[in-house]
């Protein structure tokens, strides 16, 4: 009963969509950089994290495929670079562990976008999807209180999982430029939502908040 609902519902949205919507193919190479706020979140009552930053870019490609008017619908993705630093603190029965940490990922984002004109040179656009990282390298700089011998720089490798996964939203604006260039002010916000740790029993994610500009050339 509810797969056959499912069905009617999306065939209702198709007939109702369809009429008011056509191709609109079109195809964007972008460039970007920027930075923000990232931190690490965990299930482990006895550690805390303090926020830290995080830096990046890459490219991409933007390819439009359907206009549901006056929205253009349409997927996202590339090839990009994450840079993570921030703090965290364990409490281990008496001693306290600061870890300042940091680590590096290629990212491979894929999201829907939706851009919202605004005027004639300037648009609105959304995204959300997923993102796939890459652990490339980091390391970790202890310290505990009272000092141990176990105190300076570890090398991560080995202790983070190769993949991480997770969300990605993006919100920004499209200014039109000359010709076919364009520049884009924006905001991404990407939450891991698988454990990053290997040799920790606990379960650790991170975010990122990010602020960036970026450069769009319209091939068509």
């Amino acid at each position: 009963m509810t797969r056959k609902l499912s069905r009617l519902l999306l065939l209702a949205m198709l007939i109702v969509a369809l009429p008011l919507s056509s191709w609109a193919f079109g195809l964007d190479l972008t460039v970007r950089a920027g930075g923000g706020l990232a931190m690490g979140s965990t299930d482990d009552e006895n550690k805390t994290g303090m926020p830290g930053f995080a830096v990046g870019g890459g490219a991409g490609i933007d390819l439009s495929l359907l206009e549901l008017s006056p929205v253009t619908v349409g997927l996202s993705t590339g090839l990009e670079y994450l840079y993570l630093r921030y703090e965290s603190e364990i409490e281990l029965g008496g001693p306290v562990l600061t870890s300042d940490s940091n680590y590096s990922y290629l990212t491979f984002p894929l999201t829907l976008k939706a851009g919202f004109p605004v005027t004639e040179n300037l648009t609105l656009a959304g995204t959300a999807g997923g993102f796939a990282g890459y652990f490339l390298g980091g390391t970790s700089d202890n310290t505990t209180d009272p000092p141990s011998p176990f105190d300076g720089e570890v090398d991560l490798e080995g202790e983070i999982e190769e993949w991480q996964f997770g969300l990605r939203l993006g919100l920004a604006a499209e200014i039109m430029g000359r010709g076919r260039v364009s520049v884009e002010p924006g905001l991404l916000f990407d939450l891991g939502l698988t454990d990053t740790t290997i040799t920790q029993p606990s379960r650790d994610t991170f975010w990122a908040l990010t602020a960036y500009v970026g450069c769009r050339y319209s091939l068509f």
